[in-house]
């Protein structure tokens, strides 16, 4: 609990005093005597969200401490149905951090819910160029998730896009940019009709999974043929089935899916 943290911290933060009847006495040692490694390894046992209640309380090194320890959050995942406590300045400093983010909406729940943590994670300048991985899930997709995603996407290797209300006019700009992509997965798009795909800038894409739809046969077809080089996921409308094409799969036909 917070209190019992703030307690235990002004125990060893607290100067050394002389017991009563005794006219000296050895100096007490506090946390602030021990090195920088030995308060790190301290923290590690603690929290973030520990790591924050600590922050501003006492010295400038526990801060650093208690900083160093919130950067040790490399990956967050949540939905939006359970998501974190955190305050909105603890996301920012979170984000600045972050090299995987996974959030999943939900159709039913408000598209600024989940535009507002996504500004709040990836609205810094450190979130360009730390972030690799990027999974949004279930959100209609406008102009302002498009902006959020253009911040950080240039340095992105694994982009999951689906189950998105999201169209080629928007996925356009995001493909374009994306120049280190090497996986991008788009299922259930059903407004997609996949010309973004030839707009693919990516030297390094090696995976690509698709699901058909009444109006994407046509360019998906064509990016296969084009793409002879990455391996392609198709999955048949409501992916009961799917085929693999590329090197490693040499157009195999997939299992019936049972999820």
């Amino acid at each position: 609990m917070i209190f019992d943290i703030h307690d235990n911290f002004e125990v060893l933060m607290s100067s050394s005093k002389t017991s009563v009847g005794l006219k000296a006495t050895a100096p007490i040692t506090t946390i602030l005597d021990l090195n920088d490694d030995c308060l790190l390894n301290i923290f590690k046992y603690l929290s973030i969200q520990d790591a924050f209640n600590i922050l501003g309380c006492f010295d400038s090194r526990i801060d650093d401490a208690a900083l160093t320890r919130i950067a040790d959050l490399k990956s967050l995942c949540f939905s939006l149905r359970e998501p974190p406590t955190f305050k909105r300045w603890q996301f920012k400093i979170i984000g600045q951090n972050l090299e995987s983010v996974c959030i999943s909406a939900g159709y039913t729940l408000s598209s600024q819910m989940s535009l507002y943590y996504l500004q709040l994670l990836l609205g810094s300048s450190d979130s360009k160029s730390r972030l690799r991985e990027l999974t949004i899930n279930y959100v209609k997709f406008n102009d302002d998730y498009l902006e959020c995603v253009l911040n950080v996407v240039s340095n992105i290797k694994y982009l999951d896009l689906s189950f998105c209300q999201l169209n080629d006019e928007l996925l356009l700009p995001i493909l374009e940019r994306a120049g280190k992509l090497q996986i991008l997965k788009l299922i259930a798009n059903y407004n997609l009709e996949c010309k973004s795909l030839h707009h693919i800038q990516s030297p390094h894409l090696n995976f690509v999974e698709l699901e058909l739809n009444l109006r994407s046969g046509i360019e998906v077809n064509k990016f296969i043929a084009e793409h002879v080089n990455v391996n392609i996921a198709v999955h048949s409308p409501s992916r009961l089935s799917y085929k693999t094409y590329g090197p490693n799969t040499n157009e195999n036909e997939g299992d019936i899916e049972t999820t």
